[in-house]
């Protein structure tokens, strides 16, 4: 690398991506204290120390096809935007994190300026559109993966720069041994009784999941506490979210509790969760939280699904490990089913112990990571993927 700092564009256009890129900063500059880095984030990053030419809440989380075709100016104008950071600024590495149509985008755009790519945590290629792999032959010069699976996967194609790193989770989230102390803080906090059974209601991080989601999981909720008069509802959604518009969609009457921002510190306290589908879910099973997991998709995005999607149950915690924790995907999300589902879990049933050792089997399958000497000593898949984003940056000797 040059004499210059470390330079290092990022690219997270989602509320994950933006977190895991943030863990992953902060660990490279333990590494390279003097590194520079710029792109598109959220808060995260920028808590980080990065330059944020981009807000991601802004300018980059769009999903579903209807609100990207409606986006599709505000996306190519984040684009390009991007473009001209790499061109004029040009980092010795792109790091890539998720959100794949965009972020492939990038990296084609990177390789012809001669930038060196890593992608970490990349596309489902596993459960849809294969094919983009060629995508990271030619454009990817590293990968830095979260999943153990992932790695048989690039190999089976014919990539063969993938290295899984361990799960971030396995060191961030260890299940507290301290759960009671944690719990009568958290209530004392939010005006909630210790005593009583707290139940969360996760239905999402962006509005228009919360818009599809509510409705039927109040529902449900109601249906819950008119046969447990005793049950604490809490509604975490992201900081980004509307407080105050959420709540005008809520029934003065509704017994519940809104929170932002402490989703994690929800799950570690509650006694069950009811949790859109999506990173949460296996958060939750770092906690030991028992789940029901929900969605609703557009009519559209369902039966683009069953075309073409290859998975059969489409929650983390079941694609690691087949029929762990409770699916309720579309029309199966009736306020009568997800309380049939989510009873067993509040009335500690054998079903509650059986899914424990579930969890406990998926954490272990999680805590492995590939040989590489740069990882000698290494505590942290965070730690292990900013080795291979120097690794990545640092030209091979001739």
């Amino acid at each position: 690398m040059s004499a210059r700092p470390f330079r290092i564009v990022i690219s997270a256009g989602e509320l994950s991506g933006d977190e895991h890129g943030a863990a992953l900063i902060s660990a490279l500059k333990l590494l390279s204290p003097s590194a520079e880095v710029r792109g598109m984030g959220g808060r995260n990053l920028r808590a980080a120390g990065v330059d944020t030419v981009l807000d991601c809440e802004k300018s980059g989380s769009i999903m579903g096809f209807a609100l990207v075709v409606r986006s599709i100016r505000k996306i190519f104008s984040a684009l390009n935007t991007m473009k001209d950071l790499i061109s004029s600024w040009r980092p010795d590495v792109l790091v890539l994190v998720d959100y794949p149509d965009f972020n492939l985008r990038l990296a084609k755009f990177a390789k012809r300026l001669g930038i060196k790519v890593f992608y970490f945590i990349p596309p489902k290629m596993w459960a849809w559109r294969s094919g983009r792999v060629e995508l990271f032959k030619k454009y990817v010069d590293s990968v830095g993966l979260i999943f153990p699976f992932e790695r048989d996967f690039f190999l089976a194609h014919g990539y063969q720069h993938a290295t899984f790193v361990g799960h971030p989770f396995v060191e961030t989230l260890r299940s507290a041994e301290s759960r009671q102390e944690l719990r009568e803080e958290f209530c004392a906090t939010h005006a909630l009784d210790p005593r009583k059974q707290m139940l969360a209601l996760l239905p999402g991080s962006r509005w228009f999941e919360i818009e599809k989601h509510l409705e039927p999981a109040l529902k449900a909720v109601h249906i819950l506490q008119n046969r447990r008069p005793d049950l604490q509802c809490v509604i975490a959604v992201a900081p980004s979210i509307d407080i105050a518009k959420l709540r005008s969609r809520i029934s003065p009457d509704a017994r519940v509790t809104i929170i932002p921002g402490q989703a994690l510190d929800l799950m570690r306290v509650a006694d069950a969760g009811l949790l859109k589908s999506g990173t949460s879910n296996l958060q939750a099973v770092f906690v030991g939280l028992p789940v029901v997991t929900f969605y609703i998709g557009s009519k559209f995005s369902e039966i683009f699904v069953r075309s073409f999607v290859k998975l059969k149950e489409f929650t983390l915690p079941n694609i690691l490990r087949p029929h762990t924790v409770v699916e309720l995907i579309s029309h199966y999300v009736q306020p009568d089913m997800i309380v049939t589902a989510l009873e067993p879990l509040l009335d500690g049933s054998p079903r509650g112990k059986v899914l424990q050792d579930d969890y406990k089997e998926i954490v272990e399958s999680l805590r492995d990571y590939d040989e590489n000497p740069a990882f000698a000593g290494t505590t942290q898949a965070y730690e292990r993927a900013a080795k291979l984003v120097i690794q990545t940056a640092t030209p091979a000797p001739r």
